[in-house]
C-alpha cells in the first residue's frame, strides 16, 4: 500500500485536532480557534451532510460570494476598493500612484500590513504572466515597509492566501513582521510545501516567470509552482 501523501496526512491530523479540541473550546474557548476548521473546510471536500453539520457549507458559500467580485464591477462591492477610494477608513502606511498599504484590522503578528493594487484585481488565482511586474512591485513595497520598522529578512513573511481560503476578493499581499501572535495565527501563513491555502510571494513571482518562459496562458495555479523547492 503506497504511503499517505504528506498533504493528505497532515490535513487529516488537523481534522483530528479539530474534532478533539472542538469540545474543549466549549469550556475553554480560544478567539483564534476558528482558523483550524476554516482550513479544514476549505481544503478537504466533504459530503453535503457532513459539510452542513460542521458548518463548512456556510464557510465555503461565504468565500464563493467574495470571489464573485470581478474587475469592472462596482467598486462599492469591494471593501478594499472602498478603502482605496477613501470611502472606508484604514490605517495607511504607504501610497503611490498604483498601490497602497495599510494595517490589517486583525493582525496575526507584531506587524501585519496589507499591500494592494489600487485597481481591482481578483486574487492570486487571477494573475497572468503579464502581472509579474505587479507582484514584484508589491513585494518591494512590503520589504521596504518591514525594513523601515526594523525587521531583518529572517523575521519577514510575505505571501498571498489562495481561494477559497481568502477573506477579501481583491488581491492583497500579507506583509508580516514576526513573531506571530500565537500558534493558531501561524497556521494561516505556513511555509510547508504541501499547504494549499497560502503561497509565498517569492514562489508566485518565480512561478509566473517560469510560466512566461514556457509560454503558458491562463492564470496562476498550483501546477505553475511544480518542481520548485518546497513544493509537491
Amino acid at each position: 500500500m503506497p504511503p499517505t501523501p504528506p498533504r493528505a496526512h497532515l490535513l487529516f491530523l488537523l481534522l483530528l485536532l479539530t474534532l478533539i479540541t472542538g469540545f474543549t473550546t466549549l469550556i475553554l474557548p480560544h478567539p483564534d480557534f476558528h482558523i483550524i476548521p476554516t482550513i479544514i473546510c476549505t481544503q478537504i471536500p466533504l459530503p453535503p451532510t457532513l459539510s452542513t453539520l460542521t458548518s463548512c457549507k456556510s464557510i465555503i458559500q461565504a468565500s464563493e460570494t467574495l470571489m464573485k467580485i470581478k474587475t469592472g464591477q462596482s467598486r462599492s462591492e469591494c471593501i478594499f476598493c472602498r478603502i482605496v477610494d477613501n470611502v472606508e477608513q484604514s490605517r495607511r502606511v504607504y501610497e503611490d500612484e498604483g498601490y497602497i498599504a495599510f494595517h490589517d484590522v486583525s493582525p496575526s503578528a507584531i506587524v501585519h500590513l496589507l499591500v494592494i493594487p489600487k485597481m481591482h484585481v481578483g486574487t492570486v488565482r487571477n494573475l497572468s504572466v503579464e502581472d509579474r511586474g505587479m507582484v514584484v512591485r508589491m513585494k518591494e513595497i512590503g520589504h521596504e515597509l518591514l525594513k523601515e520598522r526594523g525587521f531583518g529578512e529572517g523575521d519577514r513573511r510575505l505571501g498571498f492566501h489562495v481561494p477559497p481560503f481568502t477573506s477579501v476578493g481583491h488581491l492583497h499581499l500579507h506583509v508580516i513582521g514576526l513573531p506571530f501572535r500565537n500558534w493558531f495565527r501561524s497556521l494561516k501563513y505556513p511555509l510547508w510545501g504541501w499547504a494549499r491555502w497560502y503561497v509565498g510571494v517569492d514562489q508566485v513571482e518565480s512561478s509566473l516567470e517560469r510560466a512566461q518562459r514556457r509560454g503558458e496562458t491562463g492564470t496562476w495555479n498550483w501546477s505553475w509552482s511544480k518542481n520548485q523547492v518546497g513544493f509537491i
